[in-house]
């Protein structure tokens, strides 16, 4: 039987010239960005990622064309999510926000880490007991305490699922207990079990925020943080073409060889929705972030540690601020309450006790008493 011929892909390099323009695009729309905090971490994070794959030294991955394809592509993904989210997408702009705040991606790894980073053993004594433990996903091991109560803190909290983020539900492992052929579960299994389960928790977890990012935050969600809209630079005019390609005999052959949105989307149609297939631009003005900036506040939990008990408790913001069920008087109309216990039964004027109505007992009691 003739063995069918596959299609190989010749896959070229990509000029350096094409590198730093998309170096450029990018460094350009982490400018506009309206906040002020995105607009540091995002560019940070391009000139880090440029920079650890221009120092490349090994030879088998500099020479490797596919790796630089699938760069070149992911580059232009993020080039194309900047420019979303400056003309004011909410989708692509959240997104963005989530990133800059540690809601996803690097930075959330990172303050994730230094949240989970292990104490120092202070004496000889704690070393032997850290020695003692069981190893890494063993069987007796279980995560550190913050991170079960952060973990359970988050998962109890109903507005991150109104926000759209994505919950782990198991508290614990599921650990099967016979295999298929009907014996116990073997200790490398029970192992992968226990890791896989756990870093798919610590993959969904929120940890706090830094103290200055977090009043950032409020401030520009109260309004006392001073903010303005980045101003866009005047784009430089189009390269002037020859003179041949102007005659109007060979312009209408020129648009349709190498314009690639007719090579694309054929003929021009006429006016559709299918830029707002993955949603609409707007306006972008204080109110339209101050929506965005409570969405990535409800997703910061506020940390605070118990003086005696020395726990960490986690408290979160709400998409919308609660209506409060009370109301504060001043002390100058706080003489209604006069005569009245805590429970808002009326007390005796005469002993200062409760009053209450007299019960059957206590009636048969006072009539033996008056014979």
């Amino acid at each position: 039987m003739r063995r069918q011929s596959r299609l190989t892909i010749i896959y070229e390099f990509i000029p350096r010239i094409d590198w730093l323009h998309l170096y450029r695009h990018l460094l350009r729309e982490c400018s506009y960005l309206p906040d002020p905090l995105a607009r540091l971490h995002l560019r940070e994070n391009v000139q880090d990622r440029f920079r650890h794959y221009a120092a490349e030294k090994k030879f088998w991955v500099i020479e490797n064309a596919i790796r630089h394809h699938s760069l070149w592509k992911r580059g232009h993904e993020t080039l194309m999510t900047l420019s979303y989210a400056n003309k004011g997408q909410s989708k692509h702009l959240e997104k963005v926000l989530r990133t800059a705040y540690g809601r996803r991606g690097r930075r959330r790894e990172q303050m994730l880490s230094r949240l989970l980073e292990p104490e120092v053993p202070a004496d000889t004594a704690a070393v032997a007991e850290l020695i003692r433990k069981p190893a890494p996903y063993d069987d007796g091991w279980e995560p550190p305490a913050i991170f079960m109560n952060l973990f359970k803190s988050q998962l109890n909290n109903g507005a991150i699922a109104q926000v759209g983020h994505r919950q782990m539900k198991p508290v614990e492992p599921i650990m099967p207990k016979k295999c298929l052929r009907g014996d116990g579960i073997p200790r490398n299994r029970r192992r992968n079990i226990r890791k896989e389960w756990y870093l798919s928790m610590r993959a969904t977890l929120l940890p706090p925020l830094p103290d200055a990012d977090l009043k950032l935050l409020e401030r520009l969600i109260a309004g006392k943080a001073r903010w303005k809209l980045p101003q866009r630079r005047v784009p430089a005019g189009d390269m002037v073409k020859p003179e041949f390609l102007l005659s109007s005999r060979y312009q209408e052959h020129y648009d349709k060889l190498l314009n690639h949105t007719y090579l694309r989307r054929g003929p021009e149609k006429d006016f559709t929705f299918r830029e707002y297939a993955d949603g609409r631009p707007h306006i972008i003005t204080r109110r339209f972030m101050r929506r965005l900036w409570q969405r990535i506040s409800c997703l910061a939990p506020r940390m605070e540690v118990d003086a005696t008990t020395k726990k960490p408790t986690f408290i979160w913001d709400t998409i919308k601020p609660v209506p409060e069920l009370y109301a504060q008087i001043k002390p100058k109309h706080t003489k209604i309450f006069h005569g009245v216990d805590k429970n808002g039964k009326k007390l005796d004027k005469k002993k200062g006790t409760m009053k209450t109505k007299p019960t059957n007992k206590t009636r048969e009691n006072t009539n033996k008493s008056s014979r």
